[in-house]
This record gives C-alpha cells, structure tokens and sequence, in this order.
C-alpha cells in the first residue's frame, strides 16, 4: 500500500465509544485504521459502508492509518490543508521555541511565588520592604467536617455555609438556592 497517494474505501467497522474504525476496499484485502481525529473539524459522524478517501501513512509499528480522510464530494479542510503545507516547507517541528516559552513561564511563576512566599514578616523587616509585595497567609479553619449533615446540628449562619460549601453529604439547603438553613439560621 503506497503512502502519500489518496485513495477511497468504505467505512467496515466504527466503534463510538473509541472514535475509531476500519475503512476496507470494495473487494476485500487489507483494512485501514481511522480514527475520529483523522476527519475535518466539524465533520458528521462516519456511517458504515461510507464511501471515505484517504491518504494512507504507517505507525511505529508499521501498520496503515488514514489521515486526512474526507467524504468523496468534500472540499478539503482550508486549515489542516494550510498547516500541512506550512509544515512540509518547514521540515520537521522545532521544540526549541515552545520550550523556550515554558521555561519561561516556569520562571515568572517561581519569581511570583517567591514574592508570595515571604513570611513571616516582622517589624523590623516591614518598614524595610516594599509595601507592594503581597502576603499569602492561610486563613486558620474555624470548622472542619466532622459528619454533622443538618441544621440543627450547627451553631451558626457562618458555620452552616462553611458546611454547605465544603463538606459532603449536607442536608441544609432544603430549596436549593445555596443559602443553608433558612429557617433556622441564616434568614
């Protein structure tokens, strides 16, 4: 089987679930792989026995895949089209610059962090820092879960709210409006 050369098949199997399947000649031989990501964006679901072309390219293991497969009367896709181009003129991709780009992002993240993470502060530091440098102190936790589900079982509107927001399995919040204990607490 030549790479490089459309050809057409009919779609034999399709899997849903996977997004994938097999386009196979009209008179019998190998199968081809499809998979979902294979069609134009926006395409319809393939049906079986749809009439598919194809360019034909093989995997690390030597098996056939079909790529850029689109129905018989479809225009080719402008976009993947453009970005085959633009690729086959370039040669193979560089990493270069998308590392380039992480490595930096990396760094203006550790910076940050590093702003972050000052504390704790003392007087004697205070006055000699930059009152634009921002704290990041965890607030202390005032309740923890502990299995109370009702609100009757609260002592407070704050702590019902706290229950309701981070606990699982609560039984406050009667209407669904995301006020908790409405008649009890927090009216």
């Amino acid at each position: 089987m030549d790479t490089g050369k459309r050809m057409s098949r009919t779609l034999a199997h399709w899997n849903d679930d996977r997004g994938d399947g097999f386009l196979a000649p009209v008179g019998g031989g190998p199968q081809v792989f499809m998979h979902v990501s294979a069609l134009a964006p926006g395409s319809s679901r393939p049906l079986p026995n749809e009439r598919f072309t194809f360019e034909s390219v093989r995997d690390t293991q030597g098996k056939h895949s079909a790529t850029r497969v689109r129905r018989p009367n479809e225009r080719p896709h402008a976009r993947t089209d453009r970005r085959r181009r633009s690729s086959e003129r370039r040669g193979r991709r560089s990493w270069g610059p998308a590392l380039f780009g992480l490595v930096a992002i990396g760094g203006i993240v550790g910076y940050a962090q590093g702003l972050i993470d000052i504390a704790p502060r003392t007087d004697a530091i205070v006055g000699a820092m930059p009152a634009w440098i921002p704290i990041s102190r965890p607030a202390p936790a005032r309740y923890r879960c502990d299995g109370r589900t009702h609100c009757s079982q609260m002592t407070s509107c704050a702590e019902a709210r706290y229950f309701l927001a981070h606990c699982p399995n609560v039984k406050m919040d009667g209407n669904g409006d995301g006020d908790p204990c409405e008649q009890q607490w927090c009216n």
